[in-house]
């Protein structure tokens, strides 16, 4: 699920990222190696964006923060009930 979820993600950015340099917002350099090389970086005409940007990575950090620590508290007691149920089997103990 988590890999699904990064290729569309990564699928989703190469679309925003050749929409932005269709509009002259970003340039685009492909160097020659191996693996390929590509370097992006604003465009005159997409300056007046960075501070928008900016907010949004901060934006972005905040809420990120939040949902992992989330992710985290409804996980932990999860992972310690199978592992003292597994513990148990494992010990010939009956805890059901």
């Amino acid at each position: 699920m988590y890999l699904n979820w990064i290729l569309h993600a990564k699928m989703g950015l190469e679309n925003i990222n050749s929409n932005m340099q269709e509009v002259g917002l970003i340039n685009r350099k492909v160097y020659p190696a191996l693996p390929p090389l590509v370097e992006y970086s604003v465009a005159s005409k997409g300056e007046p964006l960075i501070p928008i940007v900016d907010l949004a990575e901060k934006f972005g950090k905040k809420l990120g923060d939040k949902i992992v620590r989330s992710s985290i508290k409804r996980t932990l007691p999860r992972l310690r009930l199978k592992l003292l149920v597994s513990t148990r089997r494992i010990m010939g103990m009956s805890g059901e």
